[in-house]
């Protein structure tokens, strides 16, 4: 297995490439916002001011995820438990998946309005 490097420092990643070209995942605590390349400036300003907290958010949603166990989490789930919209909650989940630190479990639940969601639980490389 590759050796992974935690030292990665706090960036604005524009798009999934960028991830996987990365050699190691990046830490849960890390700061990180994902925005596209033709982004306009409101989106980038709006993602620099973010930036600051994302790394608490992560752990936020890593530590409910993981306390959820093989039951896992689904979004509208996530939105419940933080609060957050689900802008906010799915950004972040999407990052963790991204990284590599939780995966789609195969399981569905329903959304309370009645569409089926997908189960995120940890992958099983920690």
């Amino acid at each position: 297995m590759d050796e992974l490097d935690f030292t990665l420092p706090a960036e604005i990643v524009h798009c999934a490439c960028c991830i996987a070209s990365k050699a190691a995942r990046r830490p849960i605590e890390a700061n990180s916002v994902r925005i596209g390349r033709r982004s306009p400036k409101t989106s980038q300003i709006a993602a620099e001011r973010f930036l600051p907290r994302t790394g608490t958010k992560r752990k936020k949603v890593f530590d409910l995820i993981r306390a959820a166990g093989d039951v896992g989490l689904c979004d509208h789930e996530i939105e419940d438990l933080t609060g957050w919209l689900h802008q906010s909650a799915s950004s972040i989940r999407n990052g963790l998946m991204n990284d590599g630190w939780v995966k789609d479990s195969g399981k569905r639940r329903k959304t309370p309005q009645g569409n089926g969601a997908i189960v995120w639980t940890l992958t099983d490389i920690m």
